[in-house]
């Protein structure tokens, strides 16, 4: 039977084929297999990514001369040999295109990294945080040693690849706890015209001014390339800055001349709408008017009673409903203890020119009483009074420790010395945990 089987390629022991030449084979070119004498020209593509199917095409001819014919097992390893050159060559081939492929890679520049494109973003926008990255979960953010905050340049000037300031009001949130504002997270429908807020996943209705609003047509607030949006808001601020002055009497008086000296350049640093305030404390606190009605008034708290906004509202005669604008606002129509800096200037400038040491007599061995808890008690009493839920600064200018009233840290005794850190530690300090509480 297998006598039969007439195979040119597979032949026997001592057989060879008549056309076949061996010392007269020509050398093996690139691109050429000889598979038994015969050479078979094939592309090098295609050599390439059809050599293992030509492998097992020629497989069944070893196992067919497993059988009676034990010298034929040596042809196909040296057919493999064979074939094996073109392997070599095309690893050869592709290692060298690897190779071309790095350098090429390299001779690329690289792009900014990480740190430099956050440190761009610093330098272009003005804006810098504390974190780059928002905690995923409530473990992560308990462990964080310093909380999630930024710092903005206000009034930066801005290049051409960031957006100009907005001339509307930011979109909200509209869960009262949430707030967040609209940005480029946001699941946004452009059909329903609704979005979802990437913090409570609240969903949110667009207003009105968002009608025209598509896929084609995004606002700025969805822009992925500004990460930081600047925006001017169309209403003007109802109350202007407001400055409560809190001067110290229990010192001597060249410094108290020193005071005023720099309280009467400071004032005249001011913008005329600030609105300004003007309490003195020493034994007693009082409470200047402003206003001009013919002679100088001042209302006088005494110094060892803590005060609230509601009592202070009633013994001044100031409050929430005297000042109540539209919409429930306070206006900024000044009353008689916060005037203008340039309606109340002259006034001013002459009362603090008058002002001498606290007139209360000391006593020998003993110190100056000071309020300084008290006087600042009626400072903020003062501002929630009169602007509730409204910015003002106090700033107050001392010569001493508290010796009177809420907020004391030590007697009026110049044998008893101040506390010390020590003395806090040992919990020995007398006035310690009254003035925390306070």
């Amino acid at each position: 039977m297998y006598q039969q089987y007439q195979n040119p390629a597979a032949t026997t022991y001592g057989q060879q084929p008549q056309q076949q030449q061996p010392q007269q084979q020509q050398p093996q070119q690139f691109g050429q297999m000889q598979y038994n004498g015969q050479q078979f020209q094939q592309p090098q593509q295609q050599q390439q990514f059809q050599q293992p199917q030509q492998q097992q095409q020629f497989q069944p001819q070893p196992q067919q001369a497993q059988f009676g014919q034990p010298q034929q097992f040596g042809q196909p390893q040296q057919q493999q040999q064979q074939f094996g050159q073109p392997q070599q060559q095309q690893f050869g081939q592709q290692q060298f295109s690897q190779d071309a492929m790095l350098q090429q890679h390299q001779a690329q520049p690289a792009g900014p990294s990480m740190a430099e494109f956050i440190e761009n973003q610093e330098n272009n926008e003005g804006v810098r945080f504390s974190w780059n990255v928002w905690p995923t979960t409530r473990v992560e953010a308990t462990r964080m040693v310093v909380p999630v905050g930024c710092l903005f340049t206000p009034l930066k000037k801005r290049t051409a690849d960031v957006c100009p300031p907005l001339l509307y009001d930011p979109l909200r949130c509209t869960r009262q706890q949430c707030q967040a504002i609209l940005n480029p997270l946001c699941q946004v429908d452009f059909r329903s015209k609704l979005w979802v807020c990437c913090f409570c996943f609240q969903r949110n209705q667009f207003p009105s001014n968002y009608t025209n609003m598509s896929e084609s047509n995004q606002p700025a607030e969805l822009f992925p390339k500004f990460s930081t949006i600047e925006y001017t808001l169309a209403r003007k601020p109802v109350v202007p800055p407001i400055f409560v002055f809190v001067m110290d009497l229990c010192v001597d008086e060249e410094e108290l001349n020193a005071l005023k000296e720099s309280i009467s350049l400071s004032l005249s640093l001011l913008p005329p709408t600030a609105l300004v305030a003007l309490i003195t404390f020493g034994r007693h606190v009082q409470v200047h008017v402003l206003a001009s009605e013919g002679m100088r008034k001042q209302f006088v708290f005494p110094g060892n009673k803590d005060q609230t906004a509601k009592s202070v509202q009633e013994y001044l005669g100031v409050g929430m409903k005297a000042q109540q604008g539209q919409g429930g606002l306070p206006s900024a129509q000044p009353n008689r203890f916060v005037q203008t800096a340039s309606g109340c200037e002259l006034l001013l400038q002459d009362i603090i020119g008058d002002l001498r040491r606290d007139p209360w007599p000391t006593q020998s061995g003993h110190r100056s009483l000071r309020a300084t808890g008290a006087a600042i008690t009626i400072a903020v009493g003062l501002l929630e009074a009169c602007y509730p839920n409204s910015g003002g600064r106090i700033m107050t200018f001392v010569g001493g420790a508290c010796l009177y009233g809420p907020g004391m840290v030590v007697d009026d005794e110049l044998k008893n010395p101040i506390r010390s850190h020590h003395d806090i530690e040992k919990d020995s300090a007398k006035f310690v945990k009254k003035a925390n509480i306070f």
